[in-house]
């Protein structure tokens, strides 16, 4: 039963981002960086006079180890960052593969200045086609963050607990830990 509420609400969300994302892309301004980055490094794509509402990604990521990942932030001039997009293993379906207008912390902001664009990378490489900025302000913003952020957290729970069971990972507890609640992965089950 809980299952079950949690699938219909997960749907609804995702429905409402839907319907805000069509309505997004009318008012849209694309930034084409069409680049490839194999090294943690900022770039500067954004005009001085630029305001971000909505940051979404599109290109390509090539995971190339368990340890790798792809992290990408915007921040600003008083180095307040967020998240923009990120790939590791455990949260990934693929080793490599494509994506288009994806945002972790990005969908919804507050008027946001961006100063640059900072790519963390650990044995991978992402190819950025393009970033897009929806230009208009969205009303419900609190209530409108806090969904996309349950969406985005329950999507990689979900691939984190696919990825325990299709590996056969063990958990057991730490050393100093006397309830259940505090486990580390120590372990792949062969």
């Amino acid at each position: 039963m809980k299952n079950r509420l949690l699938n219909g609400i997960r749907y609804i969300i995702v429905f409402l981002l839907l319907v805000i994302n069509h309505i997004d892309n009318a008012v849209a301004q694309r930034y084409i960086v069409g680049g490839t980055f194999v090294n943690d490094t900022i770039i500067h794509p954004f005009g001085q006079n630029d305001t971000l509402y909505s940051l979404k990604i599109s290109g390509s990521v090539t995971l190339n180890s368990d340890t790798s990942l792809v992290r990408v932030i915007v921040g600003n001039q008083d180095s307040l960052e967020y998240i923009v997009y990120e790939s590791y293993p455990l949260i990934s379906v693929s080793n490599s593969y494509s994506f288009l207008d994806k945002s972790d912390e990005t969908s919804f902001l507050n008027s946001f200045i961006p100063s640059y664009l900072k790519f963390y990378l650990i044995n991978a490489y992402i190819d950025v086609d393009s970033l897009t900025n929806n230009e208009v302000f969205q009303n419900n913003l609190d209530s409108l963050q806090l969904a996309h952020k349950l969406l985005i957290d329950s999507l990689k729970f979900e691939a984190i607990n696919r990825y325990i069971q299709t590996k056969n990972v063990t958990l057991l507890p730490t050393p100093s830990c006397k309830q259940p609640h505090g486990i580390l992965v120590l372990s792949h089950g062969k």
